[in-house]
């Protein structure tokens, strides 16, 4: 049974983590675990959990503090794709850190097998082809750019501090074959006044402009948005829970696929380096 640790410094000093003849590989949680264990296996690597981002943020810098050099740290990017890493821990990036080149992990195993596998297992092929070429639409574009929109939401909640909850209120489809079928999303940032909402919406404008679809969405909401279509007019009849979309995404991960991510390349460069 792994044991997931909820502080650092308990984690450094576990008696197997000093031991310099094997190397570690941190992650923020059994999530993070489920997703890359087999790799991490195959590297010869051993792996911890600690509970959440800010842990593993802390093990880092107090691990390079202390000179302890058999250990790597592994989180989601999330908003940083976007905004940058800060300073405190662009230092530690390449070294004891390794950080996903796009939000996550499922987002990153995208990048390099595209979206059109998933879609193919989740949906009814036959019903997204006759939309697509009856109404001019791409399935796999739509839920990009409105995974995209709410992850625009999330960076500017993150960006200016708001402390708003980027609340997913519906994911739907048009049912009208006459209407664009495109996948459509409502969200709202909950706890915020109707003002800051505003400026939320409004400013997540800019990063739309500025940013792929792929370097803000999320692989939560990608995962959400395929879960709600195979439920509905692209669906073959049962739908696909969010869970097992992202589940699917990270099988998805073969070796091939898994050594093109950032954290694939981070990982064999330090199961690789010598002693």
């Amino acid at each position: 049974m792994l044991s997931i640790f909820g502080d650092p410094t308990a984690l450094i000093t576990e008696t197997g983590l000093l031991n310099k003849s094997s190397r570690f590989v941190i992650v923020e949680g059994k999530t993070d675990r489920q997703a890359i264990w087999r790799h991490v296996k195959r590297l010869g690597l051993s792996l911890r959990c600690l509970d959440g981002k800010a842990n593993v943020l802390k093990f880092a810098k107090s691990a390079r503090e202390r000179g302890i050099d058999n250990v790597i740290a592994i989180v989601d990017s999330n908003g940083w794709s976007v905004l940058g890493m800060p300073a405190e821990y662009s230092e530690l990036n390449g070294g004891v850190l390794a950080v996903t080149q796009y939000r996550d992990l499922e987002m990153d195993i995208l990048g390099v097998t595209g979206i059109e596998g998933i879609l193919a297992e989740c949906l009814d092929t036959t019903r997204v082809d006759l939309a697509e070429a009856s109404l001019g639409i791409n399935v796999a574009e739509s839920i990009l750019h409105n995974a995209a929109r709410i992850g625009a939401l999330r960076v500017v909640n993150e960006a200016h501090s708001l402390g708003g909850k980027v609340n997913t209120l519906a994911y739907r489809l048009s049912q009208d074959p006459f209407e664009d079928c495109s996948i459509a999303m409502l969200v709202e940032l909950a706890g915020l006044t109707p003002e800051v909402r505003n400026f939320a919406i409004e400013r997540s404008l800019t990063y739309l402009d500025t940013h792929s679809p792929q370097t803000l969405a999320c692989g939560h909401d990608v995962s959400a948005l395929i879960s709600r279509a195979s439920g509905g007019t692209f669906g073959g009849g049962r739908a696909v829970s969010s869970k097992d979309v992202e589940r699917m995404i990270r099988v998805a991960a073969g070796r091939e696929v898994f050594d093109r991510t950032s954290i694939g390349v981070a990982l064999e460069q330090f199961a690789l380096a010598p002693s």
